[in-house]
């Protein structure tokens, strides 16, 4: 529990960092608005009265729209080029996650299994009073015989109950 409490906490930070800097200041967005219709103010005052001192007299919106057209170019790029970011980024914390989570079942198969191999190795009374060896060595006269000489396609007086006999 907590191991789960430290990776929360961890985390949080993080998601709190990545909320804050998607979102753009408030007064930044006002001031773009009032500069933006500022702009375009000037420009159909321009138009509309066409007195020489704002230097619009003669202009047509192509003019307008050259001049626009390499910083729009430009806001496109960058945009582009942060969305790509934030994409790559998503996709590295998503790669990190899976990662996590493997770790984490890995750890868990390893603590099954070693449970489960402590559980082979338990302490029991019956098998301590009653030890046994699992391969036992043949005795000499009995080496190159076998218990089930059939199966071994081998002939019957070569089975170890033969020879005994």
């Amino acid at each position: 529990m907590a191991d789960e409490t430290d990776r929360t906490a961890a985390v949080e930070p993080e998601d709190k960092t990545v909320e804050q800097s998607r979102s753009v200041p408030l007064w930044l967005v006002v001031s773009a608005v009032i500069v933006l219709g500022a702009v375009v103010g000037v420009i159909i005052y321009g138009y509309l009265e066409r007195p020489g001192w704002i230097g619009v007299a003669d202009k047509k919106v192509w003019d307008y729209l050259e001049l626009l057209i390499v910083p729009a170019a430009l806001a496109l790029g960058v945009a582009w080029l942060n969305w790509a970011k934030e994409r790559e980024r998503q996709a590295q914390v998503e790669q990190r996650d899976r990662e996590r989570e493997l770790e984490a079942e890995q750890r868990e198969r390893e603590r099954e299994a070693d449970a489960a191999q402590r559980e082979r190795e338990r302490e029991d009374a019956w098998a301590a009073a009653h030890p046994f060896e699992v391969e036992q060595e043949k005795p000499e006269e009995e080496r190159g015989l076998y218990l089930e000489p059939s199966l071994y396609d081998a002939p019957e007086d070569l089975s170890v109950i033969a020879a005994r006999k």
